[in-house]
């Protein structure tokens, strides 16, 4: 999962061959899982003309530094990442499981407000898929209504899965905005079942957020908003980075200043990318399975 590169990937490459024959051989019979390019409405978010997040598509690098990067402003992007050819090979969950099943991630298993059943775990992505992934698919596929109390939560989150994976690193490439700051520092990968959570923060970099497959809903808040949002401190949260209000049902008689705050809406689809500069809140749920990427820069 990482670690010294150079030490291991050399016999990885010289295992990696038998493993997926061995594995294609023992694959499950069936039609491809496909994670749905549009979103259904029963997961829908509306979202206020009045709180949507500013968008500017089709910008120069050099406009978007300077109208947005130097300013410090959030901004969709819009569809940076259409021409990937991951957009069509990495909604296939059977083809994953397939080409890269037969390797063992790191999960956030559970809801991430529910302490008592959250946890850590690391598991062939064969696994994953088969245990979380594919049978919240199958119930978003049939129009089913899961629910908070329904759902099996899952999530690969902030992984640095092509250090295990180099071959995907061919899939994409980075946004050339990344460039008005020396380039991309890091990039992460992001799966997980519908219903995951990442509660609302900041972070210390300047950060592309993209989907590559499926839907999720962002909001964001500018770091003048910083006093409203109540800062976890202790042990817990060091950093003091993470909000302990829930953005989407706040309780104002524990968090009153909560109300001050004003925020910015996003869904982002397949291809599309938003800007959070450092220090910008934000917020992010997925609305179906998904798999997304964010480049740190």
């Amino acid at each position: 999962m990482g670690g010294p590169g150079e030490i291991v990937q050399r016999f990885g490459r010289a295992i990696e061959a038998i493993i997926r024959e061995d594995r294609a051989d023992a694959e499950v019979a069936g039609d491809a899982a496909l994670i749905p390019d549009v979103l259904p409405p029963r997961a829908a978010v509306t979202i206020d003309p009045e709180h949507a997040l500013e968008r500017a598509e089709g910008i120069t690098a050099k406009e978007f530094k300077r109208n947005y990067f130097n300013a410090d402003k959030p901004v969709c992007l819009g569809n940076l990442g259409g021409s990937w050819p991951a957009l069509a090979k990495w909604r296939d969950l059977r083809w994953l499981a397939r080409e890269h099943g037969h390797r063992n991630v790191p999960l956030e298993v559970g809801a991430y407000d529910d302490a008592a059943n959250w946890k850590e775990e690391v598991m062939l992505l064969s696994s994953f898929i088969d245990e979380y992934l594919m049978p919240g698919l199958k119930k978003e596929l049939a129009g089913e209504d899961q629910g908070r109390e329904g759902r099996r939560i899952a999530y690969l989150a902030q992984h640095q899965l092509f250090e295990q994976l180099p071959g995907l690193l061919g899939d994409f490439d980075p946004p050339p905005v990344c460039d008005v700051a020396g380039g991309v520092q890091r990039v992460n990968a992001w799966i997980g079942t519908a219903g995951t959570v990442t509660p609302c923060h900041f972070d210390s970099y300047d950060n592309l957020l993209g989907q590559v497959a499926g839907y999720k809903f962002v909001r964001l808040y500018s770091e003048d908003d910083s006093p409203f949002l109540y800062r976890h401190q202790g042990a817990r949260d060091a950093q003091g980075n993470i909000s302990r209000v829930d953005v989407e049902r706040p309780d104002l008689e524990r968090f009153p200043l909560f109300a001050k705050a004003t925020h910015m809406d996003v869904v982002l689809g397949p291809g599309e990318f938003i800007y959070i500069p450092a220090r910008c809140w934000h917020y992010v749920r997925a609305l179906t399975t998904s798999v997304s990427l964010n480049f740190l820069f």
